[in-house]
């Protein structure tokens, strides 16, 4: 299995968290004295006290007085009609950046600052493992579930047996500086960045360290990937490949990014990277070979550019065109960096606070699938194809799309939105057959889901929960709207 349901923060999103490292600990001080873990059969041994955050009283506000928030994982079959809903307990921290992950017959939650291992088919507790900390990042291959687990400036990487729950190794062995992110090898390797921006491999199946490359930089955070049997990172502007399994430098190319390392984006395409960044002042993307660090093209005169989509067809570039920050989307041949062809899009796609950018379009050798928003960001919201060869507009159909899109290998698009003439936000999960356009189906959520659904068998599973309170100066609660919400089946 690949890194199933893995999410990252955006990296306009990453400067603005770690530009105030406080946040993350004003947060746990304020955490909701009302939070509270579910009970449930089957718990793993939970971690040491020192990975655990302690609630703390509110602040100027009495949430104990309002009812307790509420979470849920819903699975539903192809027909979109739901098979099963299982209540979930709202963590001391933050809510999970992660959405739920399927191997085999197996879902695995990561909402409430735990881990739960559920049958795929009626959603029966097999373990829970309580972490006490957020989940930022999670993958599962090679029979081994890791998660990034902690808040953001200070984490830890678990490996859990998949079967059991039980934890099988940590790193580091107390939480330290570590990326908010990991990412594997083709060879069940994991990369992350640890202490002062150096690079680590890892072990996946044990956890121990392959080997580390220090910064040449001063620590601050590093963009970088994988790509089969090499790792790339960005480190004082230039880009380096290392061996996946040695640690080998393969090649250094300097001058790749003048900017901040984490302002920099690196997305994989074919046998190339691509070096963008998403600033106001950036006016360029370019392309290296992976085998040797060349560059390979460099497209200017574009305006805070974007990669949304690479595949068969090309490289997939947004522009912003005017004042009102609509689009222009621009497909890119990945070997010479020709531009194939320009589209104006009806509005701005939302570039920020999302998992990763470059997966908001999807392009096939045939198509590319991206959902638009009307002028100035507003209603109306489509999902659109256009024609690999030529950009003309192949099929629309209205979507009111509210969060982000999760495509599955079967062909479709699983996303969190409304229905396109709702008066009123009415949260949905929609299932859309990308080759025809084809609306499969949408079914109601009884609470907010703000991370993408995860497919299951023919159908899908998506985590929910009701929004966060926040303590006002004056000491007052402010409520949101699903706090008041009908509760679904199963959730008390």
């Amino acid at each position: 299995m690949g890194d199933i349901g893995r999410i990252t923060l955006s990296r306009r999103a990453a400067m603005a968290l770690l530009g105030l490292a406080g946040l993350a600990a004003c947060e746990r001080a304020h955490g909701s004295a009302a939070s509270r873990q579910a009970a449930g059969s089957g718990a793993a041994p939970g971690l040491d006290s020192e990975d655990r955050s302690t609630p703390q009283p509110g602040r100027g506000c009495d949430l104990p007085k309002l009812p307790p928030r509420r979470a849920a994982v819903l699975a539903f079959d192809a027909a979109g009609q739901q098979l099963w809903s299982v209540p979930l307990p709202i963590g001391t921290d933050m809510d999970a950046n992660v959405g739920p992950l399927v191997d085999g017959d197996t879902v695995f939650t990561t909402q409430g600052d735990e881990l739960r291992a559920l049958a795929a088919a009626d959603g029966r507790q097999r373990w829970r493992l309580p972490l006490g900390g957020r989940v930022y990042d999670a993958s599962i291959r090679g029979g081994i579930l890791v998660v990034r687990v902690g808040p953001l400036e200070r984490g830890r990487l678990l490996g859990v047996d998949p079967a059991t729950g039980r934890v099988r190794w940590r790193h580091p062995p107390k939480p330290g500086p570590l990326s908010w992110q990991h990412l594997s090898t083709a060879d069940g390797g994991i990369a992350a960045i640890g202490d002062r921006g150096t690079l680590v491999a890892l072990h996946r199946h044990h956890g121990n360290l392959r080997w580390s490359q220090p910064s040449r930089g001063r620590g601050t955070p590093k963009s970088f990937t994988t790509a089969a049997d090499r790792v790339l990172r960005l480190d004082r502007g230039a880009l380096e490949a290392y061996d996946a399994a040695s640690g080998r430098l393969l090649w250094r190319t300097t001058d790749v990014h003048r900017g901040l390392d984490f302002e920099a984006h690196l997305t994989v395409s074919g046998d190339g990277v691509v070096v963008w960044d998403a600033s106001s002042a950036s006016t360029t993307v370019a392309a290296y070979r992976l085998d040797t660090g060349e560059r390979r093209w460099r497209l200017g005169g574009l305006r805070e550019p974007a990669v949304v989509g690479a595949g068969p067809a090309g490289v997939a570039v947004v522009s912003r065109i005017d004042r009102n920050r609509r689009h222009e989307l621009l497909l890119i041949d990945s070997a010479s960096g020709r531009v194939r062809w320009r589209r104006g899009l009806p509005g701005p796609l939302d570039l920020d606070m999302i998992p990763a950018v470059d997966r908001l379009a999807l392009v096939t050798a045939s198509q590319v699938v991206l959902v638009t928003r009307g002028p100035r960001g507003h209603a109306p919201i489509s999902l659109a194809a256009y024609h690999a060869r030529d950009g003309q507009l192949r099929w629309r159909v209205p979507l009111q799309a509210d969060h982000w899109p999760s495509w599955t290998p079967d062909g479709r698009l699983l996303i969190v939105g409304s229905p396109p003439h709702s008066s009123v936000p009415k949260p949905s999960l929609t299932a859309v057959d990308v080759r025809s356009g084809r609306l499969l189906w949408r079914s109601p959520l009884p609470m907010i889901a703000d991370r993408p659904a995860t497919q299951l068998g023919a159908g899908a599973v998506i985590q929910v929960w009701d929004p966060a309170r926040g303590c006002a100066d004056v000491g007052t609660a402010s409520v949101g709207a699903g706090d008041r919400g009908a509760h679904p089946a199963g959730v008390p």
